[in-house]
Parts: C-alpha cells; structure tokens; sequence
C-alpha cells in the first residue's frame, strides 16, 4: 500500500492557530480570575499537537504487516492517553484555580 503523509510540519498550523492573536482565537483571552490560564492553553495547545501530529499516519496509512499493524496500533494508542492526560492535568488546574481563587 502507498505510504501517504503530510507534506508539512504537522505542528505548523495549530502554532498558526493558537498563536494567541485576538482577533484569530477570542476563546483563548486570558482570564484574570483565573491563575492557570496560560498553563491549561499550553496544555491544550499540546493536546492539539499531538492529535495533529498522530492522526494522518491512522488515518491515511496501514502498514502491509501485521507487526506495523500493531506498531502503528500501539502508537495511536500511546498519543491518545496523552492527550487524555494533558486534558486531565487541564481540568485539575481548572477545578484547583477555582476553589483557590
């Protein structure tokens, strides 16, 4: 099978996305009652990237083998409980920086 891959950084548009100009993400202003905003958008940001990063090779690609298979498997495994990490660690944040504010 033909191996198809992005022909860009894969990072490069989401930096372009959350570069945190106003007028291009207005959910991302930072809240002044909130003590974490900047980490949780990093953690965000990150999340984003590694989705971003990871999902043409799932997507677009499989692997003639068996073990590649279950290479490819076990890495989409491995990005997905990152990003389901990242997304835990926001929501302490969050929940911790309401309950102190």
């Amino acid at each position: 099978m033909t191996d198809i891959r992005a022909q860009s950084c894969p990072s490069a548009k989401l930096h372009l996305d959350f570069a945190r100009e106003p007028s291009m993400c207005v959910d991302m202003q930072p809240d002044p009652l909130h003590q974490h905003h900047e980490l949780i958008a990093s953690l965000c940001l990150e999340a984003g990237r590694i989705m971003e990063d990871e999902s043409p090779a799932l997507a677009l690609t499989l692997p003639g083998s068996t073990t590649g298979i279950a290479v490819q498997l076990a890495t989409a495994r491995q990005a997905g409980e990152d990003i389901a990490t990242l997304a835990a660690a926001a929501q302490v944040l969050l929940r911790r920086g309401e309950t102190v504010s």
